[in-house]
């Protein structure tokens, strides 16, 4: 028995030992934790000393002023007299509420967006739209053109000629074919037309061949050349180019062959282009030994007596058919020696009939009149169409603002007052905006939604914004020396002048709190 109580007592002292080093250490942990919490408390504690809170200082629509901290729900409430701001990712997009985010996905362009927010007032009004249309007609001058030609053409074939024609045939005869250009320029002189038709104006081509001024001949006698003063056989009414009458200084007589009267076929250029048959003799004074330009001076004076002023002041009278012969052998043989092309004889019989291959070769062009007149008209189309009021300008503006950054445009249109209310305060609220109808870009990833929970967070702000995580935009006015406009700029958020920094007080309540 007594063995077994002294046994029993010392397990029991044992146990006891045993408990107490447990309890002992359980407070040695304890105070180890403990001492970590207060490290951490302390810590805290400091911590929230030194933090700050944004605070937004505004003015409400009485215009009192008030604060509040600082959360994106706070910046983005739209005030009267208050800026409008954004807070920008670094994607440069801008951080929207949930329901900003719908209604612009809702609305196909700026007006229907505006509607969400009981801005604007939406009209309805049928307007009509002009468009060009073609209208293609029958040409009446159509059928008439095709009418006229077709007539034409039969009676073409109806004129045909034989195609050959019986001929009694041509004999052999030689051509004098002239290749100097001085007998062509010669020939071009004025009055060659009455000489041909025998008239003593051929002197006239004589005076103006040799030129203005005074003349003398082989023999000794002088005479004037003049260009004033009227008809007379000295008369050069016609003046040539001065290079003529030099060319004929230079030009030798010719040693003629032909003092028998000779038959030509002279052409006269300036006149009808007939050929016509002449006589030709020579003048007598002809001499290898002159020039062209001193025959011809001799030869006028051998034959100025025969103009007759008095009786044909401008032709000079009938001319001597010996002395105009003498004329044309100047012009024929003195000039140029030409060259007799042979022709040979035509045999007559049955011959192609030359009016029959002009017919052949006849062709009338078709009518190019166009079958159909196409004609463009412009007609009128009615549909029904939107206009918006806006019924509060400011607020307005505000979400324009808005609509216009989230569609990927940093400068925002103005909303101007319609013309003709400038000045009539009973239609202030008939404001337009040009642009109401802007659609929406429907691919636009300028805008994200913010967490709702972040969105009324003053600690989350305070840190993004300090971090530069997100920074923020201010809506800028800009005036230029054409027109007034808005624009989203880029601001740090200590320079706005809303914004101030104040100690956070809860934070550090909550902290002594726990400390």
């Amino acid at each position: 028995m007594g063995l077994s109580a002294s046994q029993a007592r010392l397990l029991s002292i044992t146990a006891r030992l045993t408990d107490n080093e447990y309890h002992s250490q359980q407070i040695a942990n304890a105070k180890m934790r403990l001492a970590a919490k207060g490290t951490e408390a302390r810590d805290e504690y400091q911590k929230a000393l030194k933090s700050n809170m944004l605070i937004y200082n505004g003015f409400d629509a009485q215009g009192n002023a008030y604060s509040t901290a600082l959360t994106p729900n706070v910046l983005y409430q739209y005030q009267p007299l208050k800026n409008q701001y954004a807070l920008v990712n670094t994607a440069n997009q801008i951080l929207v509420s949930s329901t900003d985010a719908k209604n612009f996905e809702a609305a196909n362009n700026l007006g229907e967006f505006l509607e969400f927010y009981n801005v604007v007032d939406k009209k309805s009004e049928s307007v009509v739209k002009y468009k060009d249309e073609q209208i293609t007609t029958k040409n009446p001058e159509y059928d008439k053109a095709w009418e006229d030609y077709n007539k034409k053409v039969q009676e073409h074939i109806d004129s045909e000629p034989a195609k050959t024609i019986t001929t009694e045939g041509t004999p052999a005869w030689d051509e004098r074919v002239h290749s100097s250009e001085l007998y062509y320029d010669v020939l071009e002189t004025g009055c060659m037309g009455p000489a041909l038709n025998k008239k003593n104006c051929y002197m006239h081509v004589l005076s103006s061949l040799i030129g203005p001024g005074e003349h003398t001949t082989s023999t000794g006698e002088t005479f004037e050349v003049v260009n004033t003063g009227g008809w007379n056989w000295n008369y050069d009414g016609h003046p040539v180019d001065k290079s003529v009458t030099e060319r004929l200084k230079n030009l030798r007589g010719h040693a003629h062959k032909h003092d028998m009267e000779e038959t030509v076929d002279l052409e006269y250029p300036r006149g009808s282009g007939e050929i016509k048959t002449v006589n030709t003799k020579c003048s007598g004074v002809c001499d290898s030994n002159k020039s062209v330009y001193q025959e011809l001076v001799d030869f006028l004076w051998s034959v100025h007596e025969d103009y007759d002023y008095e009786n044909d002041r401008l032709y000079g009278g009938i001319a001597d058919p010996d002395h105009l012969a003498m004329f044309f052998h100047f012009l024929e043989f003195d000039l140029d020696e030409a060259t007799i092309v042979h022709h040979d004889e035509i045999p007559g019989g049955e011959i192609p009939n030359p009016e029959w291959e002009k017919w052949n070769n006849w062709s009338e062009p078709e009518p190019t009149v166009p079958e159909y007149n196409t004609e463009v008209i412009t007609v009128a189309e009615y549909e029904t169409a939107y206009n918006y009021e806006v019924n509060d300008k400011e607020k307005a503006q505000w979400y324009v603002n808005l609509w216009y950054r989230m569609n990927g445009m940093d400068e925002p249109a103005r909303i101007q007052t319609s013309q003709g209310f400038e000045d009539n305060m009973d239609y202030y609220r008939k404001y337009i905006l040009e642009t109401l109808g802007t659609v929406k870009n429907t691919f636009s990833t300028s805008y994200k939604v913010i967490d709702s929970n972040l969105a009324n967070s003053t600690t989350w702000l305070n840190d993004v914004l300090s971090q530069g995580i997100v920074v923020m935009q201010r809506v800028n006015s800009h005036n230029t020396d054409t027109q007034f406009k808005f624009s989203w700029d880029n601001i740090i958020h200590t320079d706005a002048s809303e914004l101030t920094q104040e100690t956070d007080d809860n934070a550090i309540a909550r902290a002594e709190v726990l400390y």
